[in-house]
């Protein structure tokens, strides 16, 4: 498709050069081919085209312009040699396909199939200059026509197109070339070949050149008569026949260059008709090849079937020829005197690059040097230019071309006043209407002319300059550059008395700005202008709006949209002023709320203070605001809600615009929130609550020290969100849920929800909060009923409700299995784990869950062989865990795989009865509370090994503790640490430093009845 649009182009091209009396050989041979008389037809080649643009076939050479900026290092070229091999150098070329670098000139070979006769095509590619904006050839696509490219006639910047009677024009493709970058039609881009438009009526196409400047062409497009049967161009080898009517049988005579071989000659032609044929053969313009050594005979058929001959008559110059037949630019012929030739062009053409068609029986045309191409070439006509003609036997003749611009034939006054007073241009009549009183006896009138110049009564007239006396009708006279001449008739009237102005107004208090017959006034914000009245004065005799009279100080209107105030003068002449009301921008620059980490802030003037929970991160915290401000400012940093972030280790200072430009500057002081120490009374039924004092690690009960739980809570932890606080209740066979306050920490009781009759001693979560999992202690005799209660999770209030089904036995259930005491998850989430401290026989086990998406549990798997695991952690990796053995006071490091759990032989004593395990924040460091009664109570230290998880005791191994310590818990910094003494009844507080516990100066704190677990917040 893209070879038949090149082909097509290429057809244009030369039709076009017809049209426009185009000729000249541009030099060479004048021929494809010569030398002996072949078998067949000569080799050929009828169309060469490059990104679009067509080349001009001159004899055995081809010139293309391409578009400014083109890189012609790797141009593809598209062509068409009918029944030949082309060849560039010993490179076979294929059209459309092979690239070519044609910075010089590049010899394409064509080489006849079977008689092996060649003929070689020097194509030249030129670049338009940056200033390029031609349209160099234009036909139109004509759908169901014999003849399917119809050219168009291009004169200077008109194009003119003949199409088949009953063609439909609208919507019809243009094939072109142009020497710019781009082509519009209104504004649309046009693509060659691909672009329809409607050509009822003229089309304008925009050519863009490099630079950015434009051309317009004008497109017109006629619709044959149905009779037509004309040729009404012919060209050979781009030289163009001249044309003889002779009613049904007309002539076309062709001089072609000097040594033209006629045997294989491609006729380019236009014509009316609907077909043409030879010898009954149907001819393509620009592609069908014929013999011209004798007469041929063109038979025109035009579409209600009448036909016409045309004899073609093709003769060659002399070897001495060196003339320039013709010579013109678009359709303005010049006058060929001698060796002299003469153009005139119209009024306003831009000679500085002019492209000339003309026809010589030479071999050869340059200007200073340079080949020139018929249609093609540009030259600068600014100065007579010397065209040279070589013949082929190399004798030359000078032709001297010299274009004259017509002068301009415009003569109109196209604008006249005095002062500010316009007057109106009638034909040839202007009417100025003076305001009263105005001395018409030495007026200067103001006036612009597209003549040469202005006179009246044979004195130059100069605009602002010249006094007139207006008493009478002024004839001026002006004269066009090419000598004719307009007379324009002034008649100066002065008005009656016609004082009509407002000279003072206002609205609201706020006086208005007069400017002309517009008057602004702007109004302090919050002005209600629905209803205001306005007060005025003016010179006229009254003042109306759409027709009702209007009273200074007692007329109300609606100034929401501009009002036009009419004032009628004296001389009943009337004055419009537009009256625009503006509402002054708002002062108002107040941040009216502010929100950090889900926290508002108290704002108290300018200051605004804002606590938020402990743990959150100041360096790079977003906050959430609303502001009667336009915009607020951090630094030079715009602030936009809920999205820019800031730095609040320090206080910011948050600058609000207001509307009308004034600034207030908030400062933003932001305070964490102390941690918090929840621990579970297991007989006291209660929690009790604390502070943490980050100077000294003591914990300092809360305002409200306790709260209720359900009965005996065993195990007291958080959701993830780290919102909510449950407790797992022992002997109520329940589970506790409290709302945190994140700032003071305070507990507020939410629910509490019954087990299914089951002792909780453990409450654990999935790593996204979305369901709940209880441990239940079960019988210590047959039956055993240990289980694990499985809940999904409200993540907003934090209520559980129970799956279906609502549990899973915690451990294989056999006779002596069973009563978890400990439920925890490894740290992937994938796992849960239950360590089962065993019945009587003190056969423990540890046994391991996964969990499906809902939320439903599946054994898989057990380690036995731990008489009485009372707990299970892992590492933060989740490949090591350790479990305390209760019965024989040791601590066992088990290796995970898969979930699996294994021993690894690592085994460490503890003291008396361990009860739970805690790991230090840095993962360095072992903990477990020995629960020994009275003075020996304990808790044992250990380093861990980072690569095998294997523990070694500190020095000293164990650091005193209150009686019965069940639980430790480090504070968020790990600097301190918090050990709860069920028979104690207290919490005893611990520095920590290199893994070492050491007692604070005050070093236990009171808590309910047995307290047996806490939680670190």
């Amino acid at each position: 498709m893209k070879q038949l649009k090149a082909m097509l182009s290429i057809v244009v091209l030369s039709w076009v050069f017809l049209l426009n009396g185009c000729g000249g050989s541009g030099g060479g041979s004048g021929g494809p081919s010569s030398g002996p008389t072949p078998s067949g037809v000569l080799p050929v080649m009828t169309a060469f085209s490059i990104n679009g643009s067509a080349g001009v076939i001159t004899g055995n050479k081809i010139a293309l312009t391409l578009p400014y900026g083109t890189n012609v290092t790797s141009l593809v070229a598209t062509f068409t040699a009918p029944g030949s091999v082309v060849t560039v150098g010993n490179l076979l070329q294929i059209s459309g396909v092979n690239p070519n670098n044609f910075t010089n000139p590049l010899v394409y070979k064509v080489t006849k199939g079977g008689s092996g006769e060649t003929a070689s095509y020097t194509v030249t590619v030129t670049v338009a200059p940056i200033t390029a904006k031609a349209v160099t050839a234009f036909s139109l696509n004509v759908p169901n026509s014999s003849i399917s490219v119809r050219p168009g006639i291009i004169s200077i910047t008109n194009i003119n197109v003949t199409v088949p009677s009953g063609t439909d024009v609208t919507s019809l493709i243009a094939i072109f070339t142009t020497s710019g970058t781009g082509v519009t039609v209104n504004g649309v881009v046009q693509e060659n070949g691909v672009t329809p438009n409607d050509f009822s009526n003229p089309v304008t196409y925009t050519v863009t050149a490099g630079d950015g400047t434009t051309q317009d062409y004008i497109v017109t497009v006629t619709v044959a008569a149905a009779s037509n049967n004309n040729i009404i161009a012919f060209s050979l080898n781009g030289t163009p026949g001249v044309i003889t009517e002779g009613g049904l049988t007309s002539s076309i005579a062709v001089q072609l260059p000097y040594n033209t071989d006629v045997r294989g000659l491609v006729a380019s032609y236009i014509t009316t008709g609907v077909s043409v044929v030879i010898n009954a053969v149907p001819q393509v313009s620009g592609t069908t090849q014929n013999d011209f050594t004798n007469p041929v005979v063109y038979i025109v058929t035009a579409a209600d079937g009448t036909t016409k001959t045309y004899t073609v008559a093709v003769t060659t110059a002399s070897s001495a020829s060196n003339l320039i037949t013709a010579y013109s630019f678009g359709n303005i012929t010049g006058v060929i005197s001698n060796q002299d030739i003469a153009v005139t062009v119209p009024f306003g053409t831009d000679v500085t690059a002019l492209i000339s068609t003309f026809t010589t029986n030479g071999v050869n045309v340059t200007i200073g040097g340079m080949t020139q191409t018929s249609t093609l070439t540009p030259n600068n006509f600014t100065n007579p230019v010397s065209y040279v003609v070589t013949a082929a036997d190399g004798s030359t003749a000078t032709y001297i071309v010299t274009v004259t611009v017509a002068p301009s034939t415009a003569k109109a006054i196209t604008a006249f006043a005095f002062g500010l007073t316009p007057g109106v241009i009638t034909n040839n009549n202007i009417v100025v209407t003076m305001p009263f009183g105005t001395d018409v006896t030495d007026l200067i009138a103001s006036f612009t002319t597209s003549g040469a110049s202005v006179t009246v009564s044979g004195t130059t007239q100069v605009s602002g300059t010249t006094q007139n006396d207006f008493t009478n009708p002024v004839v001026y006279t002006v004269i066009a550059a090419d000598g004719s001449t307009a007379e324009y008739i002034v008649t100066v009237i002065v008005a009656a008395n016609s004082a009509k102005a407002i000279t003072a107004f206002s609205v609201a208090g706020a006086s208005g700005v007069i400017t002309g017959t517009n008057i602004a006034v702007t109004v302090p914000f919050g002005t209600d202008i629905t209803l205001q009245t306005a007060t005025f004065t003016i010179t006229g005799a009254s003042v109306n709006i759409s027709g009702v009279n209007q009273v200074s100080g007692l007329t109300t209107n609606n100034f929401s949209s501009p009002l036009t105030y009419t004032v009628v003068a004296a001389d009943g002449t009337t004055q419009n002023y537009v009256v625009t009301v503006t509402i002054a921008p708002s002062t108002a620059k107040a941040i009216t709320s502010f929100i950090l980490a889900n926290e508002s802030g108290v704002i108290t003037g300018t200051n605004i203070a804002v606590t938020v929970p402990y743990g959150t991160s100041l360096t790079a915290a977003i906050a959430t605001f609303t502001t009667t401000g336009t915009s607020v400012f951090v630094g030079s940093t715009q602030q936009t809600s809920g999205v820019t972030p800031n730095n609040f280790s320090s206080p910011v200072s948050y600058v609000v615009n207001a509307a009308d430009g004034s600034t207030a500057t908030y400062t933003v002081t932001v305070t964490v929130a102390s941690p918090h120490v929840y621990v579970a009374n297991f007989a006291g039924s209660s929690i009790s609550m604390y502070s943490i004092d980050e100077t000294n690690g003591q914990l300092v009960p809360l305002s409200t020290p306790t709260i209720a739980t359900g009965t005996a809570p065993y195990y007291i932890t958080m959701d993830p969100s780290k919102r909510h606080i449950y407790t797992a209740n022992f002997t109520g066979a329940s589970i506790s849920i409290f709302d945190i306050n994140s700032i003071t920490g305070e507990l507020t009781f939410n629910s509490t929800i019954s087990n299914g009759g089951q002792r909780a001693t453990g409450i654990v979560f999935n790593q996204a909060g979305t369901f709940a999992y209880v441990s239940n202690y079960g019988n210590n005799a047959p039956p055993y009923n240990s289980s694990i209660s499985m809940y999904s999770v409200n993540t907003s209030t934090g209520a559980l409700t129970a799956l279906s089904p609502a549990t899973v036995n915690s451990s294989a259930n056999t006779a002596n299995i069973g009563n978890p005491t400990c439920i925890t998850i490894n740290p992937a989430g994938s796992f849960i784990y239950v360590a089962n401290s065993s019945g009587n026989g003190f056969t423990g086990t540890i046994n391991w869950f996964s969990m499906d998406s809902q939320g439903q549990l599946t054994q898989q798997g057990a380690l036995s062989g731990v008489n009485v695991p009372k707990w299970l952690t892992f590492n933060a990796l989740g490949n090591i865990a350790y479990t305390v053995d209760n019965a024989i006071s040791q601590i066992l490091v088990l290796n995970v795989s898969g979930g699996s759990l294994g021993f690894s032989g690592s085994l460490n004593s503890t003291g008396s009865q361990p009860e739970r395990i805690t790991l230090s924040p840095s993962g360095q460091f072992l903990y477990t509370t020995n629960n020994t009664g009275g003075a020996a109570a304990t808790v044992s230290q250990f380093s861990i090994n980072s690569g095998t998880g294997f523990l070694t005791g500190l020095t000293p191994a164990t650091v005193s503790a209150a009686n019965s310590p069940q639980q430790l818990a480090f504070d968020p910094t790990g600097n301190y640490a918090y050990v709860t003494s069920s028979t104690g009844n207290v919490v005893r507080m611990y520095s920590v430093s290199s893994g070492l516990l050491s007692q604070l100066s005050t070093s236990t704190i009171a808590t309910g009845a047995s307290p047996i677990s806490l939680v670190v917040k």
